[in-house]
């Protein structure tokens, strides 16, 4: 290949880099090695507002002063390659803010070294979360999850809270913290079949949980055979774990009228408020939430002063571990002061039966695991009218 015939190809890919680029439906912008704007493409004026001429060789009009450090320390963290794909905030020109999804990688000369970088950005139109025609489960999860819906802003991937944004919050950070920690909690796992009141919650007399299940009576196929719901003690399953009997199979409807019998009744008790308000102190939330952000401010600015050099990376780690440890803490005493206590519910009722029927069936459970401990003793074989007052034990819990 001749010098001539390599420089032609040379133009001609430099020519269709130009094409793609001016083509591209997404907003290409690139940036120089101080930062400022090299490259705007026809898309990011589209998205933006701001024309070419507006920009280049400038540092970029787009970025919300409290999304600086965040944009400083993605071009930071590309520096070494590879690329990260964001959710974040930017400016259009018409002061507006939109939600766009980013796509950051270093630009890096023949001999390795970095010249620049560039951002591929997606108006998102608040479509975070791929559109499948329905909710799902993931999603929901996904967006509860998001601290953006509590007017917080994340370091992109990362689970590192580094600020407040400024939009307008959905719900209260304490709530949202308190959801957060609801959904992470491993004994969540999605129940099989129906949830029942009882099921892995009441105790058979042998120390085992029970389990909802279903008893039929008549033959398969039969267009009059009965299905009869039961717990029976774990014992009688392949989570057996030898303990000692007799083991409690008994039906479940009987068992669930009478708890809750017991639990009303004992809910319109004059001293039942005395005696089931929880006594654990309300965190003060408006002087946690205060502290909260003037700490999550300093650790942004410390992520600003890092990714410029300004601070030793070593300094920098240092101070974070100890300032997240903090924020942790502060956290867990803001989701735990957003907690709804169920038991409340019944205890502020006129008649508690009302509220009662109303609630879901996870709720009663949570209302009877805070208040109530059950024991279910067997009736004997042949037994039609079991005494319940004596094969159902209840003995009440006190609240911290």
């Amino acid at each position: 290949m001749t010098a001539e015939q390599a420089e032609t190809i040379t133009a001609r890919a430099d020519a269709t880099a130009r094409a793609v680029i001016e083509c591209a439906a997404d907003a290409i912008v690139a940036f120089g090695p101080d930062r400022t704007v090299m490259l705007w493409n026809p898309a990011a004026e589209r998205m933006f507002g701001w024309t070419a001429a507006e920009v280049v060789g400038l540092e970029p009009h787009i970025i919300p002063e409290e999304l600086k450090a965040e944009h400083n320390a993605v071009l930071e963290r590309v520096r070494e390659g590879g690329h990260i794909s964001f959710a974040t905030r930017r400016i259009h020109k018409d002061s507006t803010v939109i939600d766009v999804r980013i796509d950051t990688s270093a630009l890096v000369d023949g001999v390795g070294e970095v010249t620049g970088w560039v951002n591929v950005c997606r108006d998102q139109d608040g479509r975070d979360v791929p559109y499948s025609g329905r909710w799902t489960h993931t999603s929901v999860i996904r967006i509860l999850t998001n601290p953006r819906i509590a007017g917080l802003n994340m370091l992109p991937n990362s689970d590192e809270i580094i600020g407040e944004g400024n939009w307008a919050p959905i719900i209260t950070p304490e709530t949202w913290a308190a959801v957060k920690d609801i959904l992470a909690d491993p004994r969540r796992a999605a129940p099989r079949g129906k949830v029942s009141l009882g099921g892995f919650l009441f105790y058979c007399r042998c120390g085992a949980r029970v389990q909802y299940d279903t008893r039929y009576r008549g033959r398969k196929g039969d267009p009059g055979r009965v299905s009869i719901p039961i717990y029976k003690c774990l014992e009688y399953t392949s989570k057996a774990e030898g303990r000692p009997g007799p083991h409690v199979t008994m039906a479940a409807s009987q068992i669930d009228r009478y708890v809750e019998m017991r639990l009303l009744d004992r809910m319109r008790e004059p001293e039942a408020a005395q005696i089931f308000a929880r006594k654990s102190e309300t965190a003060d939330v408006p002087k946690l939430r205060a502290e909260r952000k003037e700490i999550s401010d300093g650790l942004a600015r410390m992520a600003g002063d890092e990714a410029m050099g300004l601070l030793p990376r070593a300094i920098y780690l240092d101070a974070a571990k100890r300032v997240t440890a903090r924020l942790d803490e502060i956290d867990a005493m803001i989701a735990d002061a957003g907690k709804i206590d169920a038991t409340a519910l019944l205890l502020g009722a006129d008649d508690p039966a009302d509220v009662w029927d109303r609630l879901d069936v996870t709720v009663q459970r949570q209302i009877i695991k805070n208040v109530m401990h059950i024991t279910l003793k067997p009736p004997g074989c042949g037994c039609r009218n079991p005494d319940l007052t004596q094969l159902v034990r209840v003995a009440w819990r006190e609240p911290t």
